[in-house]
């Protein structure tokens, strides 16, 4: 190919295109015979995912059956706010880890524009460890770090059996799942897991902990204050950003840039919908009914913006004369007025009789009343 003159940068396209490329799983007492890669081949594109799946099935086997490595306990019998958290806490302490060194770990972020300070509070030692993380960085990663620092000392230090609480219930779950089917990915999550192997390896017990938080337990109340003091005085050990982080600003930018612009552009267009929906929400109005069906929610939808079997939209597109409603009153743009209430109500009735077939006094059950009443009083009852 040099000699046909292709250019450099085409030939290396194709070698890396026709190169045969392997990759083999090894990992403690399992050894896998090399497979080839096909990412990069023409046929890549189309059957990444089944490829995906059938290289990686052995590394998962992998991870779930040879990595014996997670000791967590994330529900210790009692729940933030009960009135006796400590006292339960302290049984429990004293019952089953009185021969553990307890490792307290925390993360605060007191503004959105501050830093992130962790921090691990050993007891034992009296020992603080406090880092200083990035404004961009999220508490999540705060919470992760201290527990990477914590298995760290442990394992430094070869404290023996060790326990080590935390109030993030997310960041164990992180921890607990496979990482390698996680869409994030988070680094700090395969250094845990990492850090948690070489524990394992060298016989050192670590057992996570889910606490809650702000319950008047002491160790944790301790640790709080060391994570919002290290905002000012913590090391600068991981002070940098992490992928996901960066990606979670686009998409607070983004939201300012869409309400910004919806701010803008609804005094030029879609005035009568900037009325029913003056801002842009985090979450639609029917995401606190999910038991609620997507007739339901469609139906009120379409009544809120008035394209509904209703007699002023009927007028509107010349189906009916006029847009008197039937008790005579005319019903005008106003959405939630008693007419409207019982024209949704009669509608849901329709709505009934044309999916079961029955007659009108069926209709009246008290199952189907019931069924209309709760419409309504989810229609009066939504949240923009």
């Amino acid at each position: 190919m040099h000699q046909l003159n292709i250019p450099p940068r085409i030939v290396r396209f194709i070698c890396n295109m026709l190169s045969c490329r392997t990759t083999s799983v090894r990992h403690q007492l399992l050894t896998l015979p090399p497979r080839l890669v096909w990412k990069g081949l023409p046929q890549g594109s189309v059957l990444s995912p089944l490829l995906y799946g059938i290289y990686t099935y052995d590394l998962d086997l992998s991870v779930n059956n040879f990595c014996n490595i997670l000791h967590l306990v994330l529900d210790l019998g009692f729940t933030k706010g009960d009135p006796d958290t400590k006292l339960k806490f302290q049984s429990i302490l004293h019952q089953n880890w009185s021969n553990h060194h307890i490792i307290y770990t925390d993360a605060s972020k007191l503004t959105p524009t501050s830093c992130v300070g962790a921090a691990c509070w050993i007891p034992k030692f009296k020992i603080i460890l406090q880092y200083k993380c990035p404004p961009e960085s999220s508490v999540f990663t705060g919470e992760a770090i201290t527990i990477l620092e914590a298995i760290l000392f442990a394992l430094s230090h070869d404290l023996g059996p060790t326990v080590i609480l935390t109030d993030s219930l997310s960041c164990l779950l992180a921890i607990k799942e496979n990482p390698f089917r996680n869409k994030l990915r988070f680094s700090i999550v395969f250094k845990i897991r990492e850090a948690l192997l070489s524990c394992s390896q060298k016989g050192l017990q670590i057992l996570l902990v889910w606490i809650p938080g702000h319950s008047g337990i002491a160790g944790n109340e301790t640790a709080d204050s060391c994570a919002k003091a290290a905002i000012q005085s913590g090391s600068l050990d991981h002070f940098k950003n992490s992928c996901q982080d960066l990606r979670s600003l686009a998409k607070i930018h983004m939201d300012k840039s869409w309400k910004s612009f919806w701010s803008s552009s609804k005094s030029v267009k879609g005035k009568f919908y900037s009325n029913i929906q003056p801002d842009i929400p985090r979450r639609p109005w029917f995401f606190l009914h999910r038991h609620a069906s997507r007739w339901v929610t469609s139906t009120i939808c379409r009544l809120r913006l008035g394209h509904a079997c209703t007699p002023v939209h009927l007028a509107k597109m010349r189906i009916r004369d006029h847009s008197l409603c039937e008790c005579g009153l005319d019903e005008g743009l106003r959405l939630n007025n008693e007419g409207l209430t019982i024209s949704l109500a009669f509608k849901i009735k329709l709505r009934l009789i044309s999916q079961s077939h029955r007659s009108i006094s069926s209709v009246s059950s008290p199952s189907y009343v019931t069924l209309a009443e709760s419409t309504v009083l989810l229609w009066h009852n939504r949240k923009p």
